[in-house]
């Protein structure tokens, strides 16, 4: 019998429960999508240059905590639909249903509805999965073909995770249900309380003033992040970045009082268009509907801004990255060797980079390398240089790793000095009064000796400066060496596990050469710097592999979540004011009101509500792009094809767009047929 009752309640309250399936479904498929790629029986790479293992370890957690966090989006749809379904349950409870029954009658409701959206969710999320194999199939160069990639250890897992989470939350709706007041359950103050409501008048002047704020906190955060001329330390400036998000925040709540204003305004001084149709209904519930959810928008709009920026960073940061390793991966492998200690003899040195150099040669056929000595220059060889301290390398060892890089050769004037800077930088005016004394002879520079050319990072010691000075071989005799770079070419690739057992071998022959209080005793310094580290074009492109798919799955990940809890918050306020909505429907429909005058009317009240979030996180998010590009032109020009940055954001937006009208279609169709 109560089976029986239970599916007929469930068959007649379905479409209460539509929003919450459709949220609960999508949560479902991004759990799975993203815990399918952790699965043992999902395929590996087959790479020997990638491994991609920690990412998949980092999707699975990231996926289970925003579950976690998805819990309570559930929790609050569902006392949505026990709000919604109030009177019912005081029905039953009149026809002798003891009220922890009907709890238990709810309870079982959103088990089964729960249940349903697991099995759909599985079977759409096995399809995502697809769409993620061909994003990370594209970073590595390989092809993929389409499956249905339904895992057992991954169903089983979503089932136990989402099983559990409905246990509690039915759990705790089912005693809410049980305790609630019986006068409680029928009582609806819905309609009184929206006729009781009145409009928070503000002087639309000052309205139209905060309406800027969101815009000039923008530009502002930008000039003091990036102008030069602005001398603040960066607490300072990160200070001023949260009082500029306040005013942000502030300013867009300024934004719907402004909306008002503005509504009002015409709906006054317009005759015409205030009672044309069903216009004046539609303002005044436009006008009530913002004014009673300013704080709510506000909050929805900050959330769709989070994750708008989040998608599309996410979508921008992946070419970005693609183009930044093409700068790095410049040699086959690179070791550097930072702090050499001065009781090391040079044979020894030399020694230890001819046994490394036999190590790889061995394995993967050697082209061709070179050993960089770099040695120091401070304060009292440096005249009007803004660094205090700067590495130098001489002209022979700089044009064997350009030729090495396949650049051309460079000649050096007598006198003067070469600078070469980090990748992407400029040259500087004030670099033309820079000086340097050493031997007693002073040398000079000029624009024409300025270079920026990728040579790798592991040249520039990042803890001194971003230059490298460039001088005559003779000069450099007498000062104590500083680093050692090593640049090898080979003639077979050295996948990521010998980038392993490079590293192995290097830590071996090269931890007695640095500074440590083993090699140089008595040493406490602890601003003396050194560290061995190794790179080759397998663990670059893995590690940048790595970061960017984590980077942007996630951020895809959270920015769908953010996006949909907003939709869903937004879909659930504008329903429940059905009950209210009812009324003035049937009253309008008696008085006159056609089928089209309803509908027009529905749609531009749900249009509203939202699309003004909407409209305001695109503007805002358009601006904050459009500043960031400004800033960053020359930086995304050097590693980003400029129109392929642009498309990745747009699609990003598509993605949005695609979700965004599943919603604005479902909350509709609710909606008027409810009205009906």
């Amino acid at each position: 019998m109560y089976f029986k009752f239970i599916f007929l309640s469930l068959k007649r309250s379905i479409k209460t429960y539509f929003i919450y399936m459709i949220t609960l479904v999508i949560c479902v498929a991004l759990f799975y999508s993203f815990n399918s790629l952790s699965s043992q029986y999902y395929e590996p790479l087959i790479n020997s240059m990638i491994d991609l293992t920690n990412v998949y370890k980092y999707l699975q957690l990231i996926s289970i905590l925003i579950t976690l966090i998805l819990s309570i989006l559930i929790y609050y749809i569902t006392k949505f639909i026990i709000n919604q379904r109030n009177r019912e349950f005081g029905i039953y409870s009149l026809m002798g249903l003891e009220q922890y029954k009907v709890g238990i009658i709810f309870f079982i409701e959103s088990m089964i509805i729960g249940i349903i959206c697991i099995v759909i969710g599985i079977f759409l999320g096995s399809i995502f999965s697809n769409f993620l194999t061909k994003i990370i199939m594209d970073y590595v160069h390989l092809s993929t073909s389409f499956n249905l990639a339904i895992y057992k250890d991954t169903c089983i897992q979503t089932f136990i995770v989402f099983i559990v989470l409905f246990i509690l939350i039915g759990s705790i709706n089912c005693i809410k249900i049980s305790k609630i007041n019986l006068i409680r359950l029928f009582s609806n103050n819905e309609l009184e309380s929206n006729l009781g409501s009145k409009y928070k008048k503000t002087n639309i002047i000052s309205t139209f003033i905060t309406f800027f704020f969101p815009l000039l906190s923008i530009k502002l955060f930008f000039i003091i992040r990036n102008s030069q001329n602005i001398k603040l330390s960066i607490e300072v400036k990160n200070l001023f970045g949260v009082f500029l998000g306040i005013v942000f925040i502030i300013g867009i709540y300024k934004v719907f009082n402004f909306v008002c204003n503005l509504i009002k305004k015409l709906k006054s001084n317009n005759v015409k268009i205030r009672y044309n149709g069903l216009n004046l209904i539609i303002f005044n519930n436009i006008i009530y509907f913002i004014n009673k959810n300013s704080i709510l928008m506000t909050g929805i709009t900050i959330t769709l801004i989070l994750s708008f920026a989040s998608l599309s960073a996410g979508f921008a940061m992946e070419g970005w990255a693609k183009g930044y390793l093409e700068y790095r991966n410049i040699y086959d492998c690179e070791i550097a060797v930072e702090g050499v200690s001065y009781l090391v003899e040079s044979e020894y040195i030399y020694d230890s980079y001819n046994n490394i150099e036999k190590y790889i040669d061995s394995k993967y056929t050697i082209l061709d390398s070179v050993q960089v000595e770099q040695y120091e220059l401070d304060s009292r060889n440096l005249i009007n240089f803004d660094d205090e301290k700067i590495r130098i390398i001489s002209i022979s060892d700089y044009n064997y790793i350009r030729k090495m890089a396949g650049y051309n050769q460079i000649k050096l004037v007598d006198g003067e000095f070469l600078i070469h800077s980090y990748m992407n930088q400029e040259y500087k005016s004030e670099y033309k009064d820079d000086k340097i004394v050493l031997n007693e002879k002073t040398y000079t520079t000029n624009e024409k000796s300025f270079y920026n050319e990728p040579l790798g990072d592991s040249l520039y010691s990042y803890h001194i400066s971003d230059k490298i000075i460039i001088l005559p071989d003779d000069v450099l005799k007498d000062l104590q060496l500083q680093k050692l770079n090593i640049y090898i070419n080979t003639k077979n690739d050295i996948p990521y596990k010998g980038f392993i057992d490079i590293e192995r071998e290097v830590k071996f022959l090269y931890e007695d050469i640095i500074i440590s209080e083993r090699t140089t005793p008595g040493i406490f310094d602890t601003n003396v710097v050194s560290y061995l580290t190794v790179s080759t074009e397998s663990e670059r492109t893995n590690n940048s592999i790595s970061g960017t798919l984590i980077f942007k799955l996630i951020s895809m990940y959270i920015s769908i979540v953010l996006f949909v809890s907003s939709l869903t918050v937004i879909s659930l306020h504008i329903l429940s004011n059905l009950n209210s909505q009812k009324c003035r429907y049937n009253m309008l429909i008696k008085l006159g009101a056609d089928n089209n005058m309803i509908n027009k009317c529905i749609i531009y009240e749900i249009g509203m509500y939202f699309n003004l979030p909407l409209l305001i996180s695109l503007i805002s998010i358009v601006i904050f792009w459009a500043q960031f590009i400004s800033y960053n032109r020359a930086k995304i020009l050097t590693f980003y094809n400029y129109i392929d940055f642009i498309a990745n954001i747009l699609s990003a937006f598509f993605i949005i767009t695609v979700i965004y009208l599943s919603y604005f279609t479902c909350t509709y169709k609710v909606y008027r047929d409810n009205i009906k």
